[in-house]
């Protein structure tokens, strides 16, 4: 349990730093983009550089008042991107009649505050997206099962195409082999052809493949104890899609893929 604690605050601590050091580089980017300039000018960074104690602050209290850094970043949605433009509105208006206050209109164009605010919602809604989509890209590789398709014909680019189409990404294609070496390196619908049959357990064991389609409906009993016989050395388990007569009124589906029973061997 306290190491848990530890892991939630460190990774606390990482996004309030990193909402803090949005502020600045919303802000000096602001004076850049105005000025269309990388390296701002001596006087001009001083001014920047004067100012940045008040937007500081004037963020700072944003955030508490609207408790921005209670959302989980791999949770972000639609209602935290609403609560950061209510904290960066509240945060530029009450800079904004700070510096109002204080006469400093001369040092700043008016510009600079509503660039500034666009660019702290742009920092702070893609650091919350990232962490977002990258949090469900790792669940989704996690839970997805890595292929091998032995066959780069005709039932093989229907498997692949099925396979991509599909939005759950229970299965990833990483390669084909196919004996005829025409096909050799050659890519299907992104996916290359490695090898042949004979070469199963190697390219199992060098891509780490967790399961092996073999889409060759035609080929025949000799054909496909070699291909089982390949297949079984890797140590994966393996599914075969349906004879050629089997296939004939149905198109070719992932849902089709059954054991290899005597019958094909």
């Amino acid at each position: 349990m306290p190491t848990q604690i530890v892991k939630i605050n460190i990774k606390r601590l990482i996004s309030i730093a990193l909402d803090l050091m949005a502020i600045p580089t919303a802000w000096f980017l602001a004076f850049m983009f105005y000025y269309d300039t990388i390296l701002l000018h001596r006087d001009i960074f001083t001014r920047a550089l004067l100012l940045f104690p008040i937007i500081f602050l004037a963020q700072i209290l944003s955030y508490r008042y609207f408790n921005v850094h209670r959302g989980m970043w791999r949770y972000a949605s639609l209602p935290d991107v609403i609560k950061i433009l209510k904290a960066v509105a509240f945060a530029v208006a009450l800079a904004a009649i700070t510096l109002f206050f204080l006469n400093t209109s001369y040092y700043f164009p008016r510009s600079i505050l509503p660039m500034y605010a666009l660019l702290m919602v742009a920092l702070l809604s893609c650091t919350r997206l990232s962490v977002r989509l990258l949090r469900q890209f790792q669940s989704s590789q996690s839970s997805s099962q890595r292929i091998l398709i032995v066959g780069a014909g005709y039932a093989g680019e229907g498997l692949v195409r099925e396979l991509l189409r599909d939005t759950n990404k229970r299965f990833i294609p990483v390669a084909f082999v196919d004996d005829r070496q025409s096909k050799f390196q050659q890519e299907i619908q992104g996916i290359r052809v490695l090898g042949k049959c004979k070469d199963i357990p190697k390219i199992v064991q060098d891509h780490r493949i967790d399961l092996i389609f073999i889409a060759v409906p035609s080929a025949r009993s000799k054909s496909m104890r070699r291909i089982v016989e390949a297949c079984n050395q890797s140590n994966v388990p393996f599914r075969t899609l349906p004879s050629l007569s089997d296939l004939a009124f149905g198109r070719i589906s992932v849902n089709a893929l059954r054991e290899v029973s005597l019958e094909d061997l």
